[in-house]
């Protein structure tokens, strides 16, 4: 039997059984797991958590940053910032809204690009495709698309002091 049509037999059989191995065991992402860790006070309840503050992660072609100050009830002032190297970068403001675990966020223009992101009360993660809009928002290369940061400050005056590229409040209340 030649080694195409072994390693096509394999695939086939770890197919037929489910794609399990012993080194990769399914793991139990089910609603109720998530309830227990929160009733137990595992883990915060991001249904609970006020998304003010800043977000942040460094990395070799930059920084990933995103604030976010109260602007009403379930709505906020949000400033983002996305580098990917050089001049490569992606940067806008605007408002967002709370939807549960989800923040929609809404730049303002030039552009009418809409990401929608998720909310895990200590991290922000925004949709891993994002609407061509926001490509009005980047240079080069650079997209917002994917992009996670981890929180690193609760504080809304924290986030009302960065500034962005263009040396302007990124979270700012409007005047």
């Amino acid at each position: 039997m030649s080694r195409t049509r072994i390693s096509l037999a394999l695939i086939l059989l770890l197919t037929a059984c489910g794609g399990q191995s012993p080194s990769n065991p399914p793991v139990d992402d089910s609603p109720d797991l998530e309830q227990a860790a929160i009733a137990s006070g595992a883990i915060d309840d991001a249904s609970k958590v006020d998304p003010s503050g800043l977000f942040l992660r460094r990395h070799e072609g930059g920084a990933d940053m995103l604030c976010m100050i109260p602007d009403g009830d379930r709505e906020y002032r949000f400033g983002a910032l996305a580098m990917s190297g050089g001049k490569s970068r992606c940067m806008g403001r605007g408002r967002a809204k709370r939807a549960g675990q989800l923040l929609v966020l809404r730049f303002d223009k030039p552009s009418r690009c809409i990401i929608v992101a998720q909310y895990e009360g200590d991290r922000v993660a925004l949709a891993g495709a994002v609407d061509l809009e926001c490509d009005k928002l980047c240079t080069e290369r650079a997209s917002f698309a994917g992009v996670s940061v981890p929180r690193v400050s609760s504080s809304s005056g924290v986030a009302e002091s960065v500034r962005g590229l263009d040396g302007e409040p990124m979270c700012r209340r409007p005047s």
